[in-house]
């Protein structure tokens, strides 16, 4: 019996860090998970509603949305996804608070 792909959803607004994280994943068992990237807080809301994500990478800084309100937008609108909160920011607090808030990891 086959396993399903694992459905992650990256959202990430940088090409560079959405490409270093297509290598990364490139490494992993072929047909174990299945990346969807967007670049936008809206285009995740959208696919997030269709109810197929098993796993959020989500960047925290996107044109669309900043900082913690991009965490609880994704949670909203997918309540029981884990997200991995994505950022170039060196900020403890933000870190904890984004752990806090229900974030699985940082």
């Amino acid at each position: 019996m086959r396993e399903k792909a694992l459905q992650i959803l990256l959202v990430e607004d940088n090409a560079g860090d959405a490409r270093l994280l297509r290598e990364m994943f490139s490494q992993e068992k072929p047909g174990s998970f299945h990346l969807t990237h967007v670049l936008r807080m809206q285009e995740a809301e959208i696919h997030l509603a269709k109810g197929e994500v098993d796993l959020v990478l989500l960047d925290m800084g996107l044109p669309d949305e900043h900082g913690l309100d991009s965490l609880r937008r994704a949670q909203l609108a997918a309540p029981d996804v884990p997200v991995i909160v994505l950022t170039g920011l060196e900020d403890e607090e933000l870190a904890a608070q984004a752990m806090k808030e229900g974030a699985q990891d940082y």
